[in-house]
Order: C-alpha cells, then sequence, then structure tokens
C-alpha cells in the first residue's frame, strides 16, 4: 500500500513540474514549493544527523559513542559559537554578528582552498599540457598508436597556447598574434559547444529517467500515468474555458478594426 500510494504521488508531482511546459499554473509552484521545502528539511537533518551532533554535541557535552576514555574537547566550541551567531540573521536586532563568523568561515575557507586549487586546476593541468608530458605512456608503443597520440598531445597544446593568447591584452591582436586569437576564438567556441551539449545531454537523460518511470513504474501501479495526466488535461481545458470566457467583450471599434 505504502509503494502504491508513493508511485503516485511520485507520478503526480512529476505532471505538476511538467505541466510548467504548458505556462506557469498553481499546480507546478505547489510542487515547486514542496520540491524546495523537503531539500531544505533534508539538508538540515544531514547537518544535524552527520556535523552538529556527532562533531558537536558528541565531542563537547555527550558520550554518544560511549568510549571509556571520553573526554570533552572543548576546541570543538569554536565552530560551534561561530555556527550558533550565522544564525542571528534571522533576528534583525543582532544581525551583524552573523557577518563576524561569515567573514571568518569565508576568509578562512578561501584560505584552505587557494593551495589545492592552484595545484589541481591551474598546475596540474598546465603542465599535463605539454606534449612531452602526455607522450609519456607511449614511448615504445607501436605507430599505430604512437601517431594518433602525439597528433592528439600537439593540437592539445596548440589550443592551450591560442586560448591564452587571445586573453593576453598586451599586444595589438594583428599579424601572429591575432591570427592565433582568432584559432583561440574558434576553440573556445567548440568548447562551449560541448560544455552546453553535455549539459543539454543531461537534462535529456533526466527526462528520460522520469518518463520511463511514469511509463514503466507509475503506470502498472493502477494506471496512475493515464488517470493523472487525462486529468490535467482536463484540468487545463477547463482552465483555458474559464479564461476565456473572463476576458472583457471587444469594442465594437476594436472588432471592426
Amino acid at each position: 500500500m505504502a509503494t502504491f500510494i508513493g508511485t503516485w504521488i511520485a507520478a503526480g508531482l512529476t505532471l505538476m513540474i511538467l505541466s510548467f511546459l504548458y505556462k506557469d499554473n498553481p499546480f507546478f509552484r505547489f510542487a515547486e514549493h514542496l520540491y524546495v521545502g523537503v531539500s531544505n528539511a533534508y539538508v538540515v537533518w544531514i547537518v544535524w544527523a552527520t556535523i552538529v551532533l556527532p562533531d558537536f554535541i558528541g565531542r563537547v557535552f555527550v558520550n554518544l559513542e560511549g568510549v571509556e576514555t571520553w573526554r570533552p574537547d572543548f576546541w570543538f566550541l569554536i565552530p560551534g559559537i561561530l555556527g550558533l551567531i550565522i544564525l542571528t540573521r534571522m533576528i534583525p536586532a543582532i544581525e551583524w554578528m552573523s557577518r563576524w563568523a561569515l567573514a571568518f568561515i569565508v576568509g578562512w575557507g578561501a584560505g584552505f582552498i587557494i593551495g589545492p586549487t592552484l595545484n589541481s586546476y591551474l598546475l596540474a593541468q598546465l603542465y599535463a599540457s605539454f606534449p612531452w608530458v602526455n607522450m609519456q605512456p607511449y614511448l615504445g608503443a607501436p605507430a599505430a598508436e604512437y601517431i594518433p597520440a602525439l597528433i592528439n598531445a600537439i593540437i592539445l597544446f596548440i589550443c592551450v597556447v591560442t586560448v591564452l593568447v587571445y586573453f593576453f591584452f598586451s599586444f595589438e591582436h594583428k599579424g601572429v598574434i591575432g591570427g592565433a586569437a582568432k584559432i583561440g576564438i574558434w576553440v573556445l567556441m567548440v568548447a562551449f559547444g560541448a560544455s552546453f551539449g553535455s549539459t543539454v545531454m543531461a537534462r535529456i537523460s533526466l527526462f528520460i529517467g522520469r518518463a520511463r518511470f511514469l511509463v514503466q513504474d507509475a503506470e502498472p501501479a493502477g494506471h496512475a500515468f493515464s488517470v493523472l495526466l487525462t486529468i490535467g488535461i482536463l484540468i487545463v481545458i477547463i482552465a483555458a474555458i474559464v479564461a476565456r470566457r473572463r476576458q472583457p467583450p471587444a469594442e465594437e471599434g476594436e472588432s471592426a478594426e
């Protein structure tokens, strides 16, 4: 029974979200607000169960794991107090206190992530763009494998250099620099197009998953998809008829025109 009811609810919410393809309507807004509320509640519970309870309460106040040598670690009071201070943002009289905690968290987070970010997103990728680095796994390989890998490594190096030249504005883009910059523009266009295509395919994959759920999972469970889709179409037709009747009648001059 729980599976039956859950399938009907899931099918109904899916059709409510897809109803936005027609136009904005109360059913879509209800499903949207419900999704946001449930998601926030889930995140709050995850933070409580995995961070606040074990790493704050369990280390400072209560021995939750039953360890015999447990001692309170008062250093964990610092992040706990900072987290509580951030919540003062909901109180207008003392909301200024949340800025201090937020500034500390943002500053510490930025300082902590600068090193790993530079290493993984800049230095590692810059090092991997050189042809002799990419060709290391192919040393001693047959020509059928070595030559395509070499061509790919050279093309990758040229793409990286031309894109960097395009963003180099100390010299006017003329002559050799201008030609390299134009190649860099084409490389960026291809990269952005591939990224956009990947995003579109990911969204289509999500839609296919929901459509498969409606047809394969929701349909056998009491024909939920067929019944709810029929009801939805009837509601749209009735709403369109009511909206048309509520329109003010056109004046004679306007009808003549």
